[in-house]
């Protein structure tokens, strides 16, 4: 299920690899250019944190593809507005512009293509590590013309509630990480790069078959009982708070105070009748 937890504004800057000293001036900006950005470090298994806020040149209007605003908009809209792009393009180099931050943030037009469907249901997976590790949300719970996802992410939307807790539960099985193991790269630490394997090796979902029913019902116990623990047991909040730790051992160590609770192994045995491991 996707869930929130507060204090996630400094995870960029505590993954940052370039500027990681950079600060912009305190001022005050319109809310039009703060936006909503999921990330791979706010992803757990079965679980998203609250998304990083981000200001950036762009604008998304209903029914319309994302637009980047020029120079003559961004003067549009004041000198404080002004001023902040100029910090962020002088961090940059000593020549960039708010079209060369549109080039940076549109990496192979993942941007401008990503187009998401109100009343429906998003289905998030981390596109590295070794094990696959997934959540999901209805995206009606997002305010769509603030959203966007990164690269770091791969997604894809549902129709239905079932669906999506389907494919969440399938994606964070340990019977999914067998399936995809052969068809992984390996590095000097083990398989990696889990990408899109995991939507390529799951059957599509239909609602007529038993054993896709029997994932559902297991996963939504499963997520209930998880979600109890989220709220009585307090040590488990910072390794879902993406700025304490690494990403990968928050997410090994949730993985394993999962697989303690009681509707584990029910869950476990029909994820791996479907793979038919």
């Amino acid at each position: 299920m996707l869930n929130t937890i507060e204090k996630p504004a400094d995870v960029a800057i505590k993954d940052a690899k370039k500027n990681k000293s950079f600060k912009i001036t305190p001022c005050v900006v319109p809310d039009d250019i703060l936006f909503d950005v999921l990330t791979s470090n706010l992803l757990t298994p079965f679980y998203l944190a609250t998304p990083l806020k981000a200001l950036l040149p762009i604008q998304k209007l209903p029914g319309k593809p994302w637009k980047f605003l020029d120079s003559m908009a961004i003067a549009a809209k004041g000198v404080a507005v002004q001023n902040v792009f100029k910090e962020i393009c002088g961090a940059i180099s000593s020549k960039a512009n708010v079209t060369d931050i549109a080039h940076l943030i549109n990496v192979r037009n993942k941007l401008i293509q990503q187009t998401v469907e109100p009343n429906k249901y998003l289905v998030f997976t981390g596109a590295g590590g070794g094990h696959v590790c997934c959540a999901f949300g209805a995206v009606n719970s997002f305010e769509l013309q603030k959203l966007i996802i990164d690269q770091t992410l791969y997604w894809t939307q549902v129709k239905t509630q079932d669906e999506a807790i389907y494919l969440t539960g399938l994606f964070n099985s340990e019977a999914i990480n067998a399936v995809i193991k052969e068809f992984q790269p390996k590095g000097a630490f083990g398989e990696r790069h889990v990408h899109k394997l995991p939507f390529g090796v799951t059957p599509p979902f239909d609602p007529s078959q038993a054993v896709h029913q029997n994932v559902v019902e297991k996963t939504k116990q499963l997520l209930n009982e998880y979600a109890k623990v989220i709220t009585m047991d307090q040590s488990i909040h910072p390794l879902l708070d993406p700025n304490t730790g690494t990403l990968a051992r928050r997410r090994l160590t949730i993985h394993e105070k999962i697989k303690k609770l009681q509707t584990y192994a029910d869950y476990d045995e029909a994820c791996r009748s479907l793979y038919g491991v």
